[in-house]
């Protein structure tokens, strides 16, 4: 990935230590993007690592939540909370790729849906957290899905300044 990995360059140092840096660039480029459950995997990663949401966010995400025009994208959080988040361009072009090239023909208003037939949205976040211990599988990384959801948590959440 040749663009900057993270948005902003003050996070905290400890944090950005090359080993978590690595394994998440690992765990994205373990996606096979030329097929369309890698596309939606990537997608989703992208979502987990650079704005780091929460499986269960990314699972609740329906096609109107995400304004192309206004670059953001309307996330139902804890609580039942609705918040507005950047379309940052690496995850704007990621979730792009996936609707134009790989998302299954559905009437699910849902982002993500099934790969296989019946072709709906996940139920909760125990169908987006197979997504990312595949990834860390695939990337030959021994980490917990768990642990790696909380290190993305606390790269993407570091207080700047």
């Amino acid at each position: 990935m040749d663009s900057p990995f993270l948005p902003s360059p003050v996070l905290t140092p400890y944090l950005l230590k090359e080993p978590y840096l690595d394994q998440i660039k690992k765990v994205l480029n373990s996606c096979d993007k030329s097929s369309s459950v890698g596309l939606r995997d990537y997608a989703v990663l992208m979502l987990l690592s650079r704005l780091g949401l929460r499986a269960n966010e990314i699972a609740l995400l329906k096609l109107d939540d995400i304004n192309w025009h206004a670059g953001n994208l309307n996330i139902r959080g804890k609580g039942r909370t609705l918040i507005s988040l950047p379309l940052l361009p690496e995850v704007g072009a990621a979730l792009s790729d996936y609707l134009q090239n790989a998302r299954s023909k559905t009437d699910s208003r849902s982002v993500f849906v099934r790969s296989l037939a019946p072709y709906s949205q996940f139920a909760s976040s125990a169908g987006i957290s197979p997504i990312a211990k595949a990834a860390l599988l695939r990337a030959e990384l021994t980490i917990q899905t768990m642990w790696f959801y909380h290190v993305i948590w606390k790269i993407v959440q570091s207080p700047c300044g």
